[in-house]
């Protein structure tokens, strides 16, 4: 059949347009596979905050998994820090070094002790001559000896020389020596004038106490100890004890006259005249017998400096270490 080309052209372009229609969406599902259909915008703003709340959940877990393992790892690896160790008494007696501290440090502290005593050390003066003669106010000329009394201790250290049973046994020995000579105070002979003498020393001991070693030497601020050379020539010392009676220390340390001393056994022989018998009760009686008493003093001086060494001399002792020139003990070597 032969058609017009007009109708032939018509008929090419609708069998093209089916084509093309046909094609068309096999062409479009295949490029949808294959590319990302389009969204709208509003959608993508939505998927993209979603994304990035995921997103950086994510990344903490991940960021925190090894920064979490690194710092463990980290605290697994570095040693404890040890614990402070306190130190028993079983460990100090073990540490040769714990030892030498402690010995340091207890030498480093000033012993104390009672006021006849204050500084705690131990000498070879004793407390009393022959058991029966009061020596508590004799020390060792030490520096660790010549820190001053106080007002207190001085007023202790007069009771001491006062009511010690020493001071009762010498008072009976020296009533028994005056009955045995008939000497002042003149009572006469007998046991009742016996008990008079020995009534009167017990006075003379108060009063002369209360003088030398209290009242005087507080308010004159002097040093009523007797501080015993015990070295050096024998002649040297024996001119040193006997000077002592007139001789003395202020608290300071300076040398002063011994008012104490002597201005005490004057009052003390005043005194004795309330209770000693008429005849001896006059002027030229007191002073004879204040004399008397410095002489006797000085005799006494001398026996507190030589009697720790005749008793070293007869018992053969040896003479205590001063225990400020003992050295140091040596620091322990260190164990390798």
């Amino acid at each position: 059949m032969h058609l017009p080309k007009s109708r032939l052209v018509v008929l090419a372009l609708i069998c093209a347009s089916a084509l093309t229609a046909t094609v068309s969406p096999a062409r479009a599902s295949s490029l949808g596979q294959d590319e990302p259909q389009l969204q709208s915008p509003k959608a993508v703003v939505v998927a993209l905050d979603a994304l990035g709340a995921t997103d950086g959940s994510d990344s903490s877990v991940a960021a925190g998994t090894p920064v979490s393992g690194t710092v463990a790892d980290a605290d697994a690896e570095k040693p404890e820090s040890p614990a402070p160790k306190i130190a028993t008494d079983a460990d100090l007696a073990g540490d040769p070094a714990q030892q030498t501290n402690s010995g340091t440090n207890s030498s480093q502290q000033k012993p104390t002790g009672p006021p006849s005593n204050p500084t705690g050390e131990q000498d070879d003066n004793p407390k009393r001559i022959l058991g029966f003669i009061p020596n508590f106010q004799t020390k060792n000329d030490d520096p660790a000896n010549q820190l001053p009394l106080t007002v207190r201790q001085k007023y202790i250290l007069e009771l001491h020389q006062t009511v010690d049973f020493s001071a009762h046994i010498g008072n009976l020995f020296q009533a028994a020596l005056q009955q045995a000579s008939n000497a002042q105070p003149h009572y006469g002979q007998g046991w009742g004038p016996y008990g008079e003498r020995f009534g009167a020393a017990e006075a003379d001991q108060v009063t002369s106490s209360f003088f030398l070693y209290g009242f005087l030497p507080s308010i004159l601020h002097d040093d009523p100890r007797y501080f015993r050379r015990a070295k050096g020539p024998i002649l040297s010392r024996i001119y040193y004890a006997a000077t002592r009676t007139v001789i003395s220390r202020k608290d300071s340390g300076d040398p002063t006259f011994n008012i104490p001393l002597v201005a005490g056994f004057l009052f003390q022989q005043s005194i004795s005249t309330a209770y000693y018998p008429p005849e001896d009760r006059t002027v030229g009686r007191v002073f004879q017998n204040w004399g008397t008493s410095l002489a006797y003093n000085s005799a006494y001086n001398e026996l507190k400096e030589f009697y720790p060494d005749l008793i070293r001399l007869a018992f053969h002792r040896h003479r205590n270490a001063d225990p400020s020139a003992t050295p140091p003990p040596r620091p322990a070597p260190a164990s390798h």
